[in-house]
């Protein structure tokens, strides 16, 4: 993304200051220095894309910010480097004017200056860190009387693009398919307790529904003797009295 950015901007500075053959004939026959900076300007263009094809192939932004700072203003951003060596790579450039006025920095976790542009619109950086700690970018504006709109992308070679690796990421694919296996065993396991629950749930039910008929069978059972000897003791009785 920020490569198109600085293509644009490329062409739209070629746009707004053609060099036509005709004019560059005259340069050489000029001494007035006016196309000089010119060609510098398309010096600087070329040194730029030379620059970024140099430093930042294989870059991939792990975070892309755009913020405002504010005349003779400074802005600081931290990056915490945990492992060394790591390579911190980026590039910034100015949206809001062309005007060359800002100041880039970037200090090790030691405060040693391991990076500086003066007086820029755009930079890109690759940096070795070998210290693990902060390392710090500031920004300064050095315009009087208007700020700047900024954007800023890096990264800080702590990715898992950059570390990890064939050989790191095979005993985490091992662990978890191991992980996956053990979630399966638990699971046919409690499959089977839960086959065998609804077993000895339905073989409870079986037992309660024998037990409840048979006390029923048993209990009419008891009625129908008791009644039958109530009824022949009566019958016992009525025959005395007729005797």
């Amino acid at each position: 993304m920020l490569l198109s950015l600085m293509l644009i901007t490329l062409a739209l500075s070629k746009k707004n200051n053609p060099i036509s053959p005709q004019k560059m004939q005259n340069t050489q026959s000029d001494d007035n220095g006016s196309e000089t900076l010119d060609v510098s300007a398309e010096e600087e263009g070329i040194e730029l894309l030379k620059e970024w094809y140099d430093k930042m192939k294989g870059f991939l932004p792990e975070d892309m910010i755009t913020f405002e700072i504010a005349a003779r203003g400074q802005e600081e951003f931290y990056e915490v480097i945990d492992v060394i060596p790591s390579t911190i790579k980026g590039a910034w450039f100015l949206g809001s004017s062309n005007s060359k006025d800002m100041d880039f920095t970037i200090y090790d976790p030691m405060q040693n200056v391991v990076f500086e542009r003066k007086s820029k619109k755009e930079a890109f950086f690759s940096i070795e860190a070998n210290y693990q700690g902060a390392y710090i970018f500031a920004f300064k504006n050095n315009k009087v009387m208007s700020g700047h709109t900024i954007t800023f992308t890096y990264n800080s070679g702590n990715s898992t693009n950059t570390i990890l690796k064939t050989e790191h990421l095979t005993p985490v694919e091992n662990n978890l398919l191991e992980i996956q296996k053990n979630i399966k065993d638990f699971q046919v396991d409690n499959q089977f307790a839960q086959l065998r629950q609804e077993t000895h749930f339905k073989t409870v039910a079986s037992a309660n529904t024998n037990v409840f008929w048979f006390s029923l069978i048993e209990s009419v059972g008891v009625i129908a003797v008791t009644a039958w000897q109530i009824y022949y003791i009566k019958k016992l009785l009525d025959n005395r009295r007729v005797l």
